[in-house]
């Protein structure tokens, strides 16, 4: 083997691949579903910062 070849041997051992979370729903969960939860994740983040008076309630909108 040569030092190049030890070089490439090492690198691709020591490769770390990161998945990303989106990539991660998409592929156990289809398009539909995942954008309907993250319409339902950001109405309970607005929710929590607002008084009482200003939440948002009842289906999801489009702009959501």
């Amino acid at each position: 083997m040569t030092l190049c070849g030890k070089l490439l041997y090492r690198d691709a051992r020591n490769l770390r691949i990161d998945v990303d979370g989106f990539d991660s729903l998409l592929n156990k969960y289809g398009l539909w579903s995942v954008l309907r939860i993250g319409g339902w994740v950001a109405r309970f983040v607005h929710n929590t910062r607002r008084p009482p008076r200003e939440r948002k309630t009842g289906p999801l909108t489009t702009e959501e």
